[in-house]
This record gives C-alpha cells, sequence and structure tokens, in this order.
C-alpha cells in the first residue's frame, strides 16, 4: 500500500489547523554550532557504557590463559566488577 507524500502545512490543512495560527518556536542553531557544543562539552563517563565494554571485553579477551579484566571507577577510586570472579 503506497502511503500519500504531503508537506506538514498541507497535513495540517487536512486535519483542519490553520499552520499560520501556529505559535513559532525559535530557530534552531545552525549545525556547526551545535557541532561546537558537542565537541567542546566535557565528556561524562556512562555507567551502562562501561558495563557494556565490560561484557564485551570478557567475550572477547575471556578465552585467553591468564587474563584478568578489572573495571574501575576512576572518580571514585573503586572496583566495580572483576572477571574472572576472585576466589
Amino acid at each position: 500500500m503506497a502511503r500519500e507524500r504531503m508537506t506538514l502545512a498541507e497535513l495540517f490543512r487536512r486535519h483542519g489547523v490553520d499552520p499560520g495560527a501556529l505559535p513559532h518556536t525559535s530557530a534552531s542553531p545552525p549545525d556547526s554550532e551545535v557541532r561546537k557544543r558537542i565537541t567542546q562539552a566535557p565528556l561524562q563517563p556512562c555507567a551502562a557504557c562501561a558495563r557494556g565494554k565490560f561484557v564485551v571485553w570478557v567475550g572477547q579477551y575471556g578465552s585467553i590463559p591468564s587474563t584478568r579484566i578489572t573495571l574501575v571507577d576512576e572518580a571514585e577510586a573503586r572496583t566495580l566488577a572483576v572477571w574472572p570472579d576472585p576466589e
């Protein structure tokens, strides 16, 4: 089933909404400004990302003899996870 293509203004009119009556929002910043904000923002560690990488690393390197993988929170100086489990 093919979908009909229409502009947003046409969609509004079809449903009885006058696009000119909608409140105007501020314009989005240009892409260069958005990129600048993203690249200059300080990196925040993501616990979910770190745990995901830990699982991947165990899968990738776990078969190597004497492998030990440790997930450490450097900001709090504490160990979050160790593989294999300490005996």
